[in-house]
């Protein structure tokens, strides 16, 4: 039978390999005591169910490490259901998986890559974005570009596109805003008419949606399936703040929550299982809202929530990082996912997650289908959630069987038999700084290091030689 598939190694696939330390520190003495990192190159982890790499033999309790890119500082993660996307701190792409609609970008003829191959059509990217089906990027002199499946890039043409392709963001004006909801994939008379093209400065893609934030950060243009059902072919106008300014915006299944830069939270869509911070039975038409609606988030006691710092979101679950540093979570919790414990399934009040050995302070939270991560400020990795494929990484490692605990069955596929509620830190990987994480529906990438800079390849350079603020020399310890 003949292969369709072509096959494509990195360009740095002979570049000298990092030194592996894969010894894991699991006396708690550690815990408060920032390491000596032996080995400061970007190594790549990836724990869970081989969606990415199908040919990928290695068993789920243990972890694929990819060192392709050992020389690469890596800024931003982004996966779809069979490919990864990274993005440099130079502005330089790289992708590995599966993409079968060109979610890869990397050519017509090139629909699977073993490791991390750079992108080679565009360069200079500050942002990147993935839906199921389809990868967007944005470059530092705010060009869009889309490619992947017809349906969902964006660009009109019904038509798989294997290389990121411009995408421009066009103002029709209200009088085609209607038609363009409805019937947005024909070309209508009203297209003749003045067109204005918009500066898209923020995107964001998650399952077959994408959002484009543009006027200053002021306004959204949506395509893809929305939270209403409709078929968006092309970008189209959704909705403008007048005086505030987006800051960031995180998507769920069926909803979607945005930060504006003076730290108040507005979200839409659906919030069933309390994603929208409202019980779905209070009014007799459910929890839905057609456009951004404001959150007032207070805590049990009624006390309003600091001001919000950074947003994430899972399929049915929300992460929040306050500015005084601290991690709140509300929705769906049926799997651990929020990080809490008690017996109720929906949280509508958002709850304090506690993370454990005093290091209260967060820096990144990550939202997966089912399970939940968190960064702190000591570059330490806590996770929780549904465990299944041993996503959670600790429920692999020597530390969980100090503990005597027990991998839940994974024969019965049940959220219930398989969640962990309490924040747990990694001990596994107290010896790695850990700087970046993208977690998937069963799946878990983690990035650690990423300073040095010896043997550069296809461009990428640091300008930040202080990448770690401890010297490989000595170890210094955490004021708590």
């Amino acid at each position: 039978m003949p292969n369709f598939f072509k096959l494509k190694k990195s360009k740095e696939e002979n570049v000298a390999q990092p030194k592996l330390v894969t010894k894991a520190i699991i006396s708690s003495d550690f815990i408060k005591k920032l390491p000596k990192y032996e080995d400061k190159r970007t190594i790549i982890y990836y724990w869970g169910k081989r969606v990415i790499n199908e040919n990928d033999d290695t068993p789920e309790h243990l972890p694929t490490i990819y060192t392709e890119l050992c020389n690469v500082k890596i800024k931003e993660i982004s996966c779809n259901k069979s490919c990864a996307l990274f993005l440099s701190n130079t502005g330089n792409m790289y992708s590995f998986g599966k993409g079968l609609h060109g979610e890869l970008g990397q050519g017509n003829l090139i629909v699977y890559t073993v490791q991390p191959s750079l992108i080679e059509s565009v360069s200079n990217i500050k942002q990147i974005a993935c839906g199921y089906n389809h990868s967007l990027c944005l470059s530092n002199d705010n060009i869009l570009y889309s490619w992947g499946h017809g349906n969902y890039n964006g660009l009109k043409c019904n038509v798989d596109k294997y290389v990121p392709t411009l995408l421009n963001i066009i103002d029709y004006g209200d009088v085609i805003e209607t038609t363009l909801n409805t019937l947005s994939h024909i070309i209508t008379d009203y297209e003749k008419k003045e067109k204005k093209k918009k500066i898209c400065t923020q995107i964001y893609a998650k399952y077959n949606q994408s959002i484009a934030v543009c006027d200053n950060n002021s306004s959204m243009y949506i395509w893809g399936e929305t939270y209403n059902n409709y078929l968006k072919y092309i970008p189209t106008f959704f909705y403008k703040f007048k005086e505030n300014k987006i800051k960031q915006i995180a998507m769920g299944k069926n909803f979607a929550i945005l930060l504006l830069v003076n730290g108040e939270l507005y979200g839409w869509g659906d919030g069933t299982y309390g994603e929208l911070c409202r019980r779905s039975f209070d009014d007799e038409g459910g929890c839905y809202f057609i456009y951004p609606e404001q959150l007032i988030l207070r805590d049990a006691n009624n006390k309003k929530l600091p001001n919000i710092h950074k947003i994430s979101a899972g399929a049915r679950h929300v992460l929040l990082i306050t500015e005084d540093e601290h991690v709140w979570s509300f929705g769906d919790k049926i799997s651990g996912q929020c990080g809490i414990s008690g017996f109720q399934n929906i949280v509508t009040t958002p709850k304090f997650v506690e993370l454990h050995e005093s290091n209260q302070r967060a820096k990144k939270v990550f939202c997966g289908e089912r399970h939940s991560a968190c960064i702190n400020k000591f570059n330490q990795l806590y996770m929780w959630g549904h465990s299944a494929h041993h996503k959670l990484i600790f429920t692999a490692s020597s530390d969980f069987l100090l503990n005597q605990n027990v991998q839940p069955g994974i024969s019965i596929q049940s959220g219930l038999k398989q969640k962990f509620n309490k924040a747990t830190l990694i001990y596994s990987m107290l010896h790695q700084k850990v700087t970046n994480a993208y977690l998937g529906e069963d799946f878990t990438i983690v990035i650690v290091g990423g300073e040095t800079c010896e043997n550069l390849k296809q461009g990428d350079q640091y300008s930040d030689k202080t990448f770690y603020s401890v010297q490989e020399e000595s170890a210094a310890y955490i004021s708590t």
